[in-house]
């Protein structure tokens, strides 16, 4: 497509709607995020249900940010703009889209540079991405306008797919490019962005689990290592309130908060922190209310300290 010609497609009123669906859900997506960050932030204090509003809120914030993979498949638009307008706006909608898809990604990429207590590594980021950018570069060059529209369609679905966090079944949706015909790649792609729905939901369970349990009786069998970490300390102290939220939904790096109740014994405490310790394997920093840190290195044992009788405040980052 000449650059003359690309023109006067910006220019049509298709192209024009196009862009304001994507404008109007992207509004719609900071929306979410707003809302998200200040209901979690008022019910931060509350109860142990806000993990699971926040967490609903962070899978909505998920799939929001591709609106018009979601919102604007052909089968919708076909009808309101006729059958060959219907691909203008797919095309333009997904152009708005694939702006925003660059910049989410190259930010989550900074992120794992910036952030040095997030274990995830970034190959996998940068693999999605590249193979992302491949797959726009080939649907910009491609002159067939049925594969260009077909391409366009399943680079919004693999964009979906990146951002619920699943990239095996990112690059699974993207082969069956070769099993499935052009009429039945929506139908491949959206299968596939399903099972990573479900995969991204069980991601989020793995640390809704624990904090349901606060309440139930403490067992150590069959239930997951996150939930056995929680067990183990609230076993033995007398644990008054424990918040657990996420630098990130779908990392493996957390922080967990507990205020100990003021008649534990320290030394009590200080036992069952080097055990919690060892489980995780894992560098564990301890904040006292009044001041004061210490660290323990699970490789050399040493560094815990008995704690005082007065409130405390123990964090530790895994």
């Amino acid at each position: 497509m000449s650059a003359t010609a690309a023109l006067d497609l910006w220019r049509t009123p298709e192209a024009r709607k196009g862009l304001g669906f994507s404008f109007m859900f992207f509004l719609l997506a900071v929306a979410c995020f707003i809302v998200s960050e200040l209901s979690s932030a008022l019910v931060l204090q509350l109860n142990s249900f806000q993990l699971l509003y926040r967490s609903l809120c962070t899978a909505s914030l998920h799939c929001m940010r591709t609106p018009s993979a979601l919102v604007i498949p052909r089968a919708l638009v076909r009808y309101p703009f006729g059958v060959g307008r219907a691909d203008i706006v797919l095309q333009f909608a997904a152009a708005t889209m694939l702006l925003f898809a660059s910049l989410s990604v190259m930010v989550e990429a900074v992120h794992h540079l910036l952030e040095p207590h997030d274990t995830q590594p970034v190959l996998v980021e940068v693999i999605c991405f590249t193979h992302f950018l491949a797959i726009v570069t080939y649907t910009l060059l491609c002159q067939r306008k049925a594969t260009r529209t077909m391409m366009m369609n399943q680079s919004l679905w693999v964009f979906v797919l990146i951002e619920c966090r699943a990239p095996l079944i990112c690059f699974l949706s993207c082969s069956l490019v070769t099993v499935f015909d052009a009429a039945r790649i929506d139908v491949a792609c959206a299968f596939a962005f399903a099972v990573s729905c479900v995969v991204s939901s069980a991601k989020h369970a793995q640390f809704l689990v624990p904090a349901l349990l606060l309440e139930a009786p403490v067992t150590d069998s069959a239930i997951s290592d996150t939930c056995r970490q929680v067990a183990l300390v609230r076993g033995v102290i007398r644990v008054r309130q424990l918040q657990l939220w996420l630098l990130r939904p779908d990392a493996a790096v957390g922080s967990v908060k507990l205020v100990v109740d003021p008649t534990a014994d320290g030394t009590e405490i200080t036992a069952r922190v080097r055990k919690l310790v060892h489980r995780v394997a894992a560098t564990v920093t301890v904040e006292l209310e009044r001041g004061g840190v210490s660290t323990h290195d699970p490789r050399t044992g040493s560094g815990i300290e008995a704690f005082p009788a007065p409130p405390i405040e123990l964090r530790y980052s895994v």
